[in-house]
């Protein structure tokens, strides 16, 4: 468990699970950043995932889930094998408004952990339109360590694809607001916007660096 207040609390394994909802339920998720709850049993605890699969145009059914095994009923849902039934709620959330920046040419994207999760259902949907050539698009990523890191193995086709992204290792004593701060921070107010997902205090502290640089308030997005 974290023994200092900056230390992350990500350190726990991350599973890759798929879960077949069906073509209707699947029909609901058209925005991403949007989740789901899921639970083993009718009366058991439910626990809250994003989805890490972009909306999918051709509706095959299938969500792509990042599970943490940490705590009930994450731990559960990790250690239950291929063909597991589990109950899933519909498709719910807002999703990231991404729609609120679209004239934005600089987009900063921070996560930390299991908050790549909806990064990168958002990244593969296409909507930052990044490789555009009409904007930029940065993804710092916090992570424990390279090997902690969740979808380590996609990231060069996310660079491909126009997404620069900017590993930052917490063990290292360095944390993506950090990093970002070093690497010169918000440069335009008017022409910036950050998408945030992942523990508070980075949510937080990115929030800050933004509203003292001028960016309004709607330019900063979640998915909640």
């Amino acid at each position: 468990p974290p023994t200092h207040p900056r230390t992350p609390s990500y350190i726990q394994v991350l599973n890759r699970l798929l879960v077949d909802i069906g073509a209707a339920a699947a029909a609901k998720y058209t925005v991403a950043g949007q989740f789901v709850q899921v639970k083993m049993e009718e009366e058991g605890k439910a626990g809250f995932f994003a989805i890490a699969s972009a909306p999918d145009a051709n509706n095959a059914g299938v969500i792509e889930l990042l599970v943490k095994s940490s705590g009930d009923p994450a731990e559960a849902i990790c250690a239950s094998g291929e063909g597991t039934g589990v109950l899933v709620s519909d498709v719910m959330g807002k999703g990231f408004p991404v729609d609120r920046v679209a004239g934005v040419g600089n987009v900063f994207v921070f996560c930390t952990g299991s908050g790549i999760s909806p990064i990168k259902a958002l990244i593969e949907s296409g909507t930052l339109q990044a490789g555009s050539g009409s904007r930029n698009v940065t993804l710092y990523y916090g992570a424990k360590n390279r090997d902690a890191m969740a979808y380590a193995d996609l990231i060069g086709e996310w660079e491909k694809a126009g997404v620069k992204v900017v590993p930052v290792f917490s063990e290292t004593g360095v944390y993506v607001q950090d990093q970002f701060k070093k690497d010169g921070g918000v440069q335009d107010a008017d022409g910036s916007c950050a998408i945030l997902c992942g523990q508070k205090e980075m949510a937080e502290a990115v929030k800050e660096i933004f509203a003292g640089a001028g960016v309004a308030e709607d330019r900063v997005l979640t998915n909640f």
